[in-house]
């Protein structure tokens, strides 16, 4: 963070967070505001699915977007996938 003499670390927040928001187009603005949440499977393609406990699936890796991070939940079968090496074998 920065601070200067005399000022407080509050006044510089609204300096350093306010380009981010003004450089973006509507879509990458309301992903700031509203994470999208996508659930990948090997069933079909990924889709949109909601921020709740109920999209948590053993099968499936929800994806979240948060703009300034990617948040990936490895389900107890993706992880044990994992563990065995799958994602290194070739077919």
């Amino acid at each position: 963070m920065v601070s200067g003499v005399g000022c407080r670390s509050e006044d510089w927040e609204p300096m350093r967070t306010e380009p981010v928001g003004n450089l973006q187009d509507l879509t990458q603005s309301l992903i700031m505001i509203q994470p999208i949440l996508y659930s990948y499977s090997f069933h079909g393609p990924p889709e949109p699915v909601l921020l709740d406990s109920s999209s948590i699936l053993a099968d499936r890796i929800p994806l979240m977007d948060t703009f300034f991070q990617i948040v990936i939940y490895l389900s107890e079968t993706i992880a044990q996938w994992r563990k065995a090496g799958y994602q290194d074998m070739s077919k």
